[in-house]
């Protein structure tokens, strides 16, 4: 909850994201057993560009449970870093289909099929998001207008983008 609050919006919330890192740490005091500890701590690393910290963290998470579904998408991030889009694909699926109620997991998994090229699959995620999280607006509703001009169906993606607020996400579709 912390990182998602530091970086919400522009720049990063430095007190939030020591409160993350505090968080973390302490999670793993905790339950040094727990991979999804490790993997919260591994991503504040990771945001706070200390790399090393957050490699060893990340094999740790993945050695205690590499099913986990929070595990399963920073491994998917780490296939995408290295330009191993199927394999991130695979990992994103696979959580998905552990986790399919993580709307999170759910819209990862949408953004790697749009960018793997597979349109109708992707938009069904970002449908699925939206029917999971009536709250999920403009982010999803803007990648769902995209996906529809990219299949040339311009006027659904005109009446698509109509439902974003007055502004910079309607301006953008």
């Amino acid at each position: 909850a912390y990182s998602m609050q530091a970086w919400n919006g522009m720049t990063v919330d430095q007190a939030l994201q020591l409160r993350q890192g505090e968080a973390a740490r302490k999670a793993v005091e905790l339950d040094p057993q727990l991979a999804l500890a490790h993997a919260r701590l591994s991503q504040f690393y990771y945001e706070t560009g200390d790399f090393k910290n957050a490699d060893e963290h990340h094999r740790q998470a993945v050695a205690l449970d590499p099913d986990d579904p929070l595990v399963l998408s920073h491994r998917g991030s780490d296939a995408l870093s290295q330009g191993d889009i199927t394999g991130a694909l695979a990992l994103q699926q696979y959580a998905a289909e552990i986790d399919p109620l993580n709307s999170v997991t759910r819209q990862n998994l949408g953004m790697l099929l749009m960018a793997s090229g597979q349109l109708d699959e992707a938009l069904s995620e970002y449908r699925a998001v939206m029917d999971l999280r009536s709250d999920a607006g403009p982010d999803i509703e803007i990648e769902i207008a995209r996906i529809l001009t990219l299949q040339g169906r311009y006027e659904e993606a005109r009446s698509a983008a109509g439902l974003l607020p007055s502004g910079k996400y309607r301006d953008h579709a």
